[in-house]
């Protein structure tokens, strides 16, 4: 599965659990994945953009196994798209 079948999965996993039980937690969830999705269609995601996204996993409540699995997928590919914007920055310039 690539980052941005995962990331879609997640999407539509947290607007199902929206749909069902509509709180903070579950909004906040599916705000999260929405944005790395975003970030991943993005041609040039911003390394302070990616940077804000790791930090978001810090502030999650609980949502079940669903919640790891965003945090694992994110912080995976979080640390890849940073390492490469910082270098597109750096070639750039």
């Amino acid at each position: 599965m690539t980052p941005r079948e995962h990331a879609d999965a997640l999407v539509r996993c947290f607007t199902g659990y929206v749909a069902k039980r509509d709180d903070p937690v579950n909004r906040e969830h599916l705000r999260v994945a929405t944005e790395w999705l975003r970030l991943i269609d993005a041609d040039d995601p911003a390394a302070v953009d990616i940077e804000a996204l790791q930090a978001s996993l810090d502030t999650l409540g609980f949502a079940g196994s669903a919640t790891i699995d965003l945090k694992l997928g994110v912080g995976a590919w979080a640390s890849r798209a940073r390492r490469s914007a910082i270098m597109r920055r750096k070639t750039a310039g």
